[in-house]
């Protein structure tokens, strides 16, 4: 069994290369492609700060195991919500056939 008749949240990956054309100082700038995608995006810990009513959401998120992710994306959730990856995706291994079942990032809310 996989995890794909779960993933059933639209979202965009917004992909970021360093590919464009160089600027006044001869550095690469980053471009932009965006690719539609389904996954599954849920909490996966908050913290509250002293002081105004501020905190910080982590969200883990879940895709299917072709999807090419990099530590550079970002995810823009059907809803609006602007996710920014945490470290690298990882692929989750069925022990049992060993093949990529799913893939799995660490998300933050963009500010």
């Amino acid at each position: 069994m996989t995890i794909d008749r779960l993933l059933i949240q639209e979202a965009q990956i917004v992909t970021r290369t360093r590919t464009g054309p160089p600027d006044e100082f001869g550095t690469p700038t980053w471009e932009e492609t965006t690719t539609e995608t389904r996954c599954h995006v849920q909490p996966a810990r908050s913290e509250e700060h002293q002081g105004p009513a501020e905190g910080n959401v982590t969200w883990v998120g879940y895709f299917p195991a072709d999807t090419d992710l990099t530590a550079a994306d970002q995810i823009v959730m059907a809803d609006g919500r602007e996710l920014e990856m945490v470290g690298p995706p990882r692929p989750w291994t069925n022990p049992r056939t060993g093949l990529v079942s799913h893939i799995v990032v660490n998300l933050v809310e963009a500010s």
